[in-house]
Formats: structure tokens, C-alpha cells, sequence
């Protein structure tokens, strides 16, 4: 679903917000831990109490574990707040999810990847944007190294287009839809001149497959790429390749921006537009080691999301980072707990590690690929479905084969298999690692293996 445009006067109420809040986001950016926490429960205590007034889905499931919001005073208390669950949301949508006294339409509406196999709608304020608008701000400077002037151009290659005017002397924002064939995406490019790049990481693997040369020429000053899962590995190799920095994000339509990799290529969390814990899937409770994702969206109090399940595996660290941000840090992120392969002795293979494995297998035949993506359909196998490339030639199915075998240490049966087109899914994306077979028996995810820089 596309978002819908600003009228003029939630542009100008987004404007004028962005515009006077954009030096206090700068300096959160900075804010001790122990502040920014202080803070974070501020914000989650008005929230849980707002839900509970407006919105029927929190207070039906909030009475129904017993929980008063005028009880709720302390990280403790938070922590006993029942979990809401994607299918909670889909099932309520709109009337058991949205509060009671925003009409839906003064909504901007959107709608999840659907990775899981379900869409779900999700719900904004219109003319209460400007956070999502700052945190993006935010990890373009970092994409870039810390510098982003209002004149530089932003090529944005997504599904839809933001929903706001183009304003030519203002952050000048080019749309190109992810339809696009890589050729004419490279025209438009050219003609526009960006100075930032923001994408997902297959079309950029597109983009430098097609030309490398060309890509290098645009002199771009970042590239921030999000949505889909690549590797540092990958990155670094585009850094290269580009001239520039290229950085990831890690965000989603329910919880908007949760991190984005600081300009020493760090994960750092974005703490002030979304609280976020890892939980043992078993137990639930809070852990220091790899567990799922629960969120809370600090701004969206039309249709929040408090202790939402993610479904992401990741890891969270104290550390601090050479850029001195204090934010808490991402170190692991393992993907949903349904990604990955299976072999048939129930080993899981993290997506992060496949990726690692399709990289250094495709970079034994430099330029015989245009596209790829593995498929596991079936237990103990694994299809590299490839686009040919110019330097496709006869036996270069057979030794992506042997290396990608050698890659994976034999865990799983290899096939390569040379197709014409790698269709893109509905919401623009074409997921890189395909998973289509249960897991066997009662197989449990382990620690992950894909560790952001």
C-alpha cells in the first residue's frame, strides 16, 4: 500500500517541526545512557496510559493480565507488560488498534513486507511525521560520515514515494520505483546527480553487477541500504567499489528506525525514537545472549506498538564505540527466527552466514552473475537460482556449484540453476535467502552467526 501525500498543512506542520527539533535530535544523539533512559520511561509510562484510554486492543489485554497503567512507574513494572503480537494487530485492524480519537483519515497508512506471510496495516498521524523524518536525517549523516547539507540530493529507489512534495532546494528527493531495469535506473541516476543513495542492498547488487564503472562515476558521497539483509563483507566490497561509504539500517514498518551503522560503522540504536529489548524466546525474559526483538515505538500514539514482537533474532551490547555516541549498540542480527536453512541433522544456517558464503562463491567468477538468490525447498538442499552475466560461460554453473559446496563445508546438496528473471515480491523486495521447508522436529534456532562491525 502506498502512502498517501501530505496536504499542505501537515507538510507545513511537519516542516516547521522537523526544522525546530532537528538541533535537539542532533544532541541526543550524545545523551548519557542514564538520561536517555530516564527519558525512554517517560515516554513508555504516557504511552502504556494513553492506550490504555483510546486504544481497546491494550486495555482488553492489559485487564485481562491484571494491569492498572497507573501502576506502571518503573523498568519493572514495563517489564511485566504482556507482549503484542503481529497476528493481535492484524486481527484488530482498525478499530481494537487505533485510538479512539484520531479518524483514520488523518492517517498515513502502510503496510508490513509481509515476510512472515501476513500483511499488516500500519497506522501514523499525518501531521505527526517529523520524528520518522529526523532519525532519517540522522543515519543519512552517518552514511555520508556526518555531513548532510540541506542541498545535497537524495535518490531514493523504493516502492513507493515519500509521501511529502518535492521541494528542489530543500534535501531534493529523486523517487525511482524498484521496477525499474537496472539500465534505465542508472540513466536516471546519471541525469539526477545524487550526492546520497538509499536502497536495498539486491538493487544495489544490481546496480554494481551491470556497471561498476558507471556506479563509480555518479561520485557519490553515501549509500545507506536497508529492508533486506547483506553482509559487512558486501559492504565494504561496494565502499570500495563506490568510492564512498555504505552503511546499513536496521528498521521496519512497525517500529520504524531502530539502528543504523554510526559513521566508525557501528549498529547504534536509535534510543530515542524506539525503545528496544531482547527476550529469551523461551522463557521471555530479558537476556545479554542472542534473543527476539520486542519494541517499543516511542512517537506512534494513533496506533502503538508497545512490546510489539519483532521476530528478529539479535544481540544488544554496553560497549562503546569509537564515535562516541553512548547509544547501546546491535552486535548480532541473526534475521527472523524462520530464516535460514536447515540441514538434515538440524543445524541451522543463519542467513548472515549464506550470504558471507554467496559472496565469496560469486566472487570465484567475477562478473558471471547479474542476480541471485539461494533457495532451501527442501531439507539438506540448497538452489543458487542465478541471472547470468557477461562473463557467464559454459562451466560456470558447475564451479559456482564446487565453490558454494566448499563454502557451506559440504553441510548442504548444491544445485545452480540459470534463470532469465528473479521476480521481485509485492512490496518491491527480493529476499536473497529463501527458506520454503519446515524446520525437523522440534529444531531450535542457535546463537547467531552474522556480527554487524
Amino acid at each position: 500500500m502506498s502512502l498517501r501525500p501530505l496536504s499542505r498543512g501537515e507538510f507545513a506542520v511537519n516542516a516547521a517541526a522537523a526544522a525546530l527539533l532537528m538541533p535537539v535530535y542532533r544532541r541526543r544523539e550524545w545523551r548519557s545512557r542514564e538520561a536517555t533512559r530516564a527519558w525512554q520511561l517517560k515516554r513508555i509510562i504516557r504511552l502504556v496510559e494513553r492506550a490504555y484510554a483510546q486504544v481497546p486492543l491494550y486495555r482488553e489485554t492489559y485487564q485481562a493480565a491484571g494491569i492498572d497503567p497507573r501502576d506502571v512507574r518503573d523498568w519493572d513494572d514495563v517489564a511485566r507488560l504482556p507482549t503484542i503480537a503481529k497476528s493481535d494487530l492484524i486481527e484488530g485492524f482498525p478499530e481494537r488498534v487505533l485510538a479512539g480519537d484520531v479518524p483514520l483519515e488523518a492517517c498515513l497508512l502502510s503496510t508490513s513486507s509481509g515476510s512472515s506471510g501476513r500483511m499488516l496495516t500500519i497506522a501514523h498521524r499525518a501531521s505527526r511525521n517529523w520524528s520518522y523524518a529526523l532519525a532519517t536525517q540522522r543515519l543519512l549523516r552517518w552514511a555520508t560520515g556526518g555531513s548532510y547539507p540541506f542541498w545535497y540530493r537524495q535518490a531514493y529507489i523504493y516502492t513507493s514515494p515519500f509521501p511529502v512534495p518535492e521541494v528542489r532546494w530543500l534535501y531534493p528527493l529523486r523517487f525511482i520505483p524498484t521496477t525499474t531495469d537496472p539500465a534505465p535506473m542508472l540513466a536516471e541516476l546519471r541525469r539526477f546527480r545524487p550526492h546520497i543513495l538509499t536502497c536495498y542492498p539486491s538493487v544495489l547488487r544490481d546496480l554494481v553487477s551491470a556497471d561498476a564503472a558507471g556506479m563509480r562515476e555518479l561520485q557519490l558521497k553515501g549509500v545507506s541500504v536497508s529492508s533486506e539483509i547483506s553482509t559487512q563483507e558486501e559492504r565494504d566490497a561496494w565502499s570500495a567499489c563506490l568510492g564512498c561509504r555504505v552503511r546499513d539500517e536496521y528498521s521496519s514498518e512497525e517500529l520504524t528506525r531502530m539502528a543504523a551503522q554510526c559513521p566508525a560503522g557501528r549498529y547504534h540504536l536509535m534510543e530515542d525514537i524506539t525503545y528496544l529489548e531482547v527476550l529469551d524466546p523461551e522463557s521471555g525474559q530479558p537476556t545479554t545472549g542472542t534473543g527476539e526483538v520486542v519494541g517499543t515505538e516511542l512517537h506512534n500514539d494513533t496506533m502503538p506498538f508497545i512490546r510489539y514482537r519483532q521476530g528478529d533474532l539479535a544481540r544488544l551490547s554496553l560497549d562503546t564505540c569509537s564515535c562516541g555516541r553512548p547509544s547501546r549498540l546491535l552486535i548480532e542480527l541473526a534475521g527472523r527466527a524462520n530464516d535460514g536453512f536447515w540441514t538434515r541433522q538440524g543445524h541451522w544456517l543463519s542467513p548472515g552466514m549464506l550470504l558471507d558464503a554467496c559472496y565469496r562463491t560469486l566472487m570465484s567468477a567475477p562478473d558471471a552473475v547479474a542476480a541471485y538468490r539461494l533457495v532451501q525447498a527442501e531439507l539438506g538442499s540448497a538452489c543458487l537460482e542465478v541471472v547470468p552475466g557477461k562473463a557467464w560461460q559454459e562451466g560456470s554453473a558447475e564451479r559456482l556449484r564446487d565453490v558454494l559446496t566448499s563454502q557451506l563445508d559440504g553441510q548442504v546438496d548444491v544445485a545452480v540453476d540459470a534463470v532469465d528473471v528473479l521476480e521481485r515480491g509485492p512490496a518491491g523486495k527480493r529476499a536473497t535467502i529463501v527458506r520454503l521447508v519446515d524446520p525437523p522436529g522440534s529444531a531450535q534456532v542457535p546463537e547467531a552467526s552474522r556480527k554487524p562491525a
